[in-house]
């Protein structure tokens, strides 16, 4: 993979193992010679009990099922684990390859191979070693563990559950089955299954610090933090070492507001582990997005650029073929401008594009990739701009951004991550704030709800959505339920309008039913898709009461009031009681975790202000 961080896809036969057909020697030639992964000189904690295994079987000089196995063999493989064990994974592979030419039906030959596969990035060809290793011995238990862990890789979450319970009827004495099985249910959001796993394995190994770890992962995302705590606490009592404890305490602490708390115990986390390992991506990640909470932007949104690197876990590749920019002049350049993350962090990020458009001048050009539901909204907030969408393909697990319309306008200079116009263009808090609306519906549309909205009421006009589309992973625990919503929907002199995309009819209903309050939902607007009509819909309104979610994201944009009901304080906020990002946001955070009462008491107070004050200004026109 180049140094620059791009994968160069304009060759249309990229070479890419072709996962249906078998790896042959010439394979070899096709693999990335510096592939990321293959850089990692520290192995985890699965690949070390891998290792031990294998060491155990050859030096009992195991044969293969079929009884073909030859000491010739046996030392290949020899050889092969020392270079896998040194994290030469390409060593190891061709070594495993010379092997299982000399006997094609040897197990620990293919197992070799698949981890070294793995390790390469070539996870659908690991994933048919693997099965190709059980199918010639099945008891080699940990490639089930593997295999969960490629599935896992390829979103195949049915087939990674699969293997995960039979790794754990196989080695019930083992507890990274019961670990890795409970993060699966987590994630799923089958909260009471995961707690049942980790109890069984913890009442089997209770020394076991992984187990204590999990658990309070699980205890945190059902806003038990201070289980959690304990649950941390004593895992890093039996494993004063265990760091994963260590992290997970610093970014429980970092939520609830103790950001120096948090940092420490990054720092102790980053002084022992090693550079390219998952985990320290993590670690620093977290770490960047702690420093920028505290509005310590300089060093934040630097460090923060850790997730530009192909080693962390949710990088996205980009097929761009000009350098990444890094603050250089762009006076009369070409720079494309690279969304990510979502529609909220497209929307968020957008605030410097302006900036950047005064310092390209008028004899370069700025280009612009994004969701295409945002295109109309960019297109009309920076007109001189060529706006346009990107495609997506995975390669190797990865999400790679594929921008081929970018040479419209000449040869690309530079490209940038919409993320990164902060390091260069943000220096602090107030800088966001000079910045008006970020995007621009059409003005007519907004006249027309307008005309729309006074058919219903004379207002004032409340939109609100109160969750994100996506609750799995604990993610539920950052949104009220609707039971406390009162303080809000009670009032009675508003106007109440829903923003919440999805399928709500059984919320609105429960809405209705619980507090007398009408959602008056838009008759022919698609709010996910159609955020152009969206946009235009929120400048009408008065304000906007919502989750930090992108609905939020869009109304703010816009320049309408928007008022963001959080759990915590967190990052987008830049250690400040609003969203410096947008013109005219306020923040209603909880006191106490897992309590409601005061936002909504808070919002309540709020919402009779703006009422007041909207019949006033009308009694007085």
């Amino acid at each position: 993979m180049p140094d620059s961080n791009t994968l160069n896809t304009s060759n249309e036969d990229s070479q890419v193992i072709d996962a249906a057909q078998p790896v042959t020697s010439e394979h070899l030639k096709d693999l990335e010679r510096d592939h990321q992964a293959g850089k990692k000189k520290t192995l985890s904690s699965q690949d070390k009990a891998f290792v031990k295994e294998a060491g155990k079987m050859l030096r009992s000089s195991r044969k293969s099922a079929s009884g073909k196995a030859s000491r010739k063999v046996e030392n290949i493989l020899r050889k092969a684990l020392n270079h896998f064990n040194g994290a030469e994974y390409r060593e190891s592979l061709t070594l495993t390859l010379q092997a299982t030419e000399i006997d094609p039906e040897h197990a620990l030959g293919y197992h070799l191979m698949a981890v070294s596969l793995d390790k390469l990035g070539e996870k659908h060809k690991a994933l048919l070693m693997f099965e190709k290793t059980l199918e010639l011995d099945p008891t080699q238990f940990e490639a089930y563990l593997n295999l969960a862990s490629v599935a896992r890789d390829l979103g195949l979450h049915d087939v990674e559950e699969k293997f995960l319970r039979i790794f754990i009827e196989l080695k019930p004495d083992l507890p990274s089955g019961y670990n890795d099985l409970s993060v699966l249910l987590r994630e799923q959001n089958r909260f009471d299954d995961a707690i049942d796993i980790l109890r069984h394995g913890i009442n089997l190994m209770p020394e076991e610090p992984l187990l204590w770890n999990t658990m309070g992962t699980i205890a945190c995302d059902s806003q038990q933090e201070e289980q959690a705590i304990t649950f941390y606490q004593e895992a890093l009592r039996l494993d004063p070492n265990y760091h994963r404890a260590r992290y997970n305490l610093a970014i429980l602490y970092s939520g609830r507001g103790h950001f120096e708390e948090s940092l420490a115990d990054f720092d102790k986390f980053l002084e022992k582990s090693p550079p390219n390992h998952a985990d320290t991506m993590n670690v620093k990640y977290a770490r960047a997005l702690t420093l920028i909470a505290m509005g310590r932007l300089e060093t934040g949104w630097r460090e923060y650029q850790i997730r530009n690197e192909p080693n962390f876990l949710s990088s996205q590749l980009y097929a761009v073929e000009a350098p990444m920019w890094n603050g250089e002049d762009v006076r009369g350049k070409n720079i494309l401008v690279i969304g990510e993350q979502g529609v909220g962090d497209e929307i968020m990020f957008a605030n410097p594009i302006q900036d950047l458009i005064d310092k390209v001048g008028d004899d370069g050009n700025v280009l612009i990739s994004v969701t295409p539901r945002l295109i109309p909204l960019f297109e009309r907030a920076y007109p001189g701009c060529l706006v346009s969408s990107p495609i997506f393909i995975t390669h190797n697990g990865k999400t790679v951004h594929v921008t081929r319309w970018q040479n419209d306008r000449g040869t690309l200079d530079y490209y940038t991550p919409m993320g990164d116009l902060s390091i260069f263009l943000r220096p602090d808090v107030d800088s966001y704030r000079h910045v008006g609306n970020l995007l621009q519906p059409d003005p007519e549309e907004i006249e027309e709800w307008k005309a729309r909205l006074s058919r219903i009421s004379d207002g004032p006009f409340v939109g609100v959505c109160w969750r994100s589309g996506l609750l799995t992973g604990g993610r539920g625990k950052g949104f009220a339920p609707l039971e406390e919503w009162g303080p809000v929907f009670e009032n009675k002199k508003a106007t109440f309008v829903n923003l919440q995309y999805g399928e709500v009819a059984e919320e609105v209903e429960e809405i209705q039913n619980r507090f007398g309050c009408t959602l008056h939902q838009m008759e022919g607007l698609d709010i996910k898709d159609n955020l152009d009509s969206n946009a235009a819909l929120c400048a009408a309104l008065d304000v906007v009461i919502a989750a930090p979610t992108a609905a939020a994201a869009l109304a703010g944009s816009v320049g309408t009031k928007t008022w963001f009901v959080i759990t915590r304080r967190g990052w987008a906020s830049l250690g400040e009681l609003d969203y410096p990002f947008y013109p005219d946001t306020e923040v209603f955070q909880q006191e106490v975790s897992g309590e409601w009462d005061a936002n909504f008491r808070d919002l309540g107070i709020a919402l009779d202000k703006l009422v007041l004050n909207k019949s006033e200004q009308k009694s007085a026109q």
